[in-house]
């Protein structure tokens, strides 16, 4: 015996996958909104299982399910630690969610990879560029010098064919002029071997700065194999 058809609904996302409006028919199309951190601001029960960041809601528990983790939108934290953060940086806040960020950024999978920038703090004409860094749950670094500082602002910065290592970046992604970009289908536990403080990167050229080593570390880790071309040469570490 041939059955109805399920009912069909259409998603109304913001900026971070947010439904913030589920069409349900010509005269029922409900709106919903949450706090920064995803809490409901309505009572009503949602219509779909969708809601904040696109994450899927668990009505008996109040909390939204990934891939990996559990997320309580009411304390805005994770229900447990990063999974790929238990064997690579175990000091690390590995409960926090988009790095304080919800606004900007989202986490559908209950792990994140980012490519960070911000303009360098160097003079004519080298404040012309940006500075490259890497971001997930665990670390946040990027090629810097020797001196363990971060390059290209404050006036930091090293000279052509200089030493260069992997060097820690932390906070700088909460900096009023950086920008970050979520990069999909990224193995976060290899990202998390390439980018941890202390490796060498090779002497600073053209072809090996900030730009090009962002880059490589996500054409490395990249699960499907998507290759991303490196940037034009030049710029600063």
């Amino acid at each position: 015996m041939l059955g109805t058809l399920a009912q069909s609904y259409y998603y109304g996302p913001d900026q971070i996958g947010s439904v913030r409006r589920i069409f349900a028919s010509t005269s029922n199309a409900p709106a919903y909104g949450y706090d920064p951190y995803g809490a409901a601001l309505q009572a009503t029960a949602p219509l779909t299982d969708y809601n904040f960041a696109g994450m899927l809601f668990n009505a008996d528990s109040g909390l939204n399910l990934t891939q990996y983790r559990a997320y309580d939108p009411v304390a805005g934290r994770w229900l447990s630690r990063d999974p790929i953060g238990e064997s690579s940086d175990a000091a690390a806040n590995l409960y926090a969610y988009v790095g304080g960020n919800p606004v900007r950024f989202t986490d559908q999978f209950g792990l994140e990879v980012d490519v960070c920038h911000r303009q360098a703090d160097l003079p004519f004409p080298m404040n012309l560029f940006d500075h490259y860094w890497v971001r997930t749950d665990s670390y946040e670094a990027g090629m810097g010098g020797m001196k363990g500082v971060v390059p290209a602002q404050n006036g930091n910065s090293d000279w052509p064919y200089d030493r260069t290592q992997t060097v820690d970046h932390s906070g700088q992604s909460k900096a009023p002029n950086a920008f970050c970009d979520r990069e999909p289908d990224v193995d976060e536990e290899c990202v998390n071997e390439q980018i941890a403080p202390g490796q060498p990167t090779g002497r600073w050229t053209p072809i090996n700065q900030c730009h090009t080593f962002a880059n490589q570390v996500i054409n490395r880790c990249r699960r499907q194999g998507t290759v991303v071309p490196d940037p034009i040469p030049g710029g600063p570490m």
